[in-house]
């Protein structure tokens, strides 16, 4: 039987609202307007971001253990000081769109090389395959 009123995928709408310190653990946020939403503190761990519009979200402290970011949209997202060094499918596109700081924590696949407290380079690190 399917719910009629079960949102859709891309519809589910959450912006501008106060979801601090929520446990959002494993939810599915596939493209979800997420737009200025707080997220401070939230549990996200396990949650599905692909392609969810996340601009203007207050991140700060949030846990990302196993979150999925492929094609999250970031720009201008508050993205300092969390954990990020488990996500799935963050790239330097996604980061250097967003607001991040030397406390911020990546996947070993991407590289932060610092200039000043403002300026940095991403670099992605791809894994050559063994032959």
């Amino acid at each position: 039987m399917v719910d009629k009123d079960a949102p859709k995928p891309g519809k589910l709408k959450y912006s501008q609202q106060d979801l601090r310190k929520a446990d959002l653990k494993g939810k599915d946020f596939y493209m979800a307007d997420l737009r200025g939403v707080d997220l401070s503190g939230a549990n996200l761990s396990e949650s599905n971001l692909i392609e969810a519009d996340l601009g203007e979200a207050n991140l700060q402290g949030a846990d990302f253990t196993g979150a999925n970011l492929d094609g999250a949209f970031l720009r201008d997202a508050n993205l300092r000081g969390p954990n990020l060094s488990s996500v799935t499918n963050i790239s330097c596109v996604g980061i250097e769109s967003a607001y991040i700081d030397k406390e911020t924590q990546f996947p070993k696949s991407i590289r932060i090389k610092w200039r000043s407290d403002r300026d940095y380079v991403c670099m992605e690190i791809h894994k050559r395959e063994k032959k």
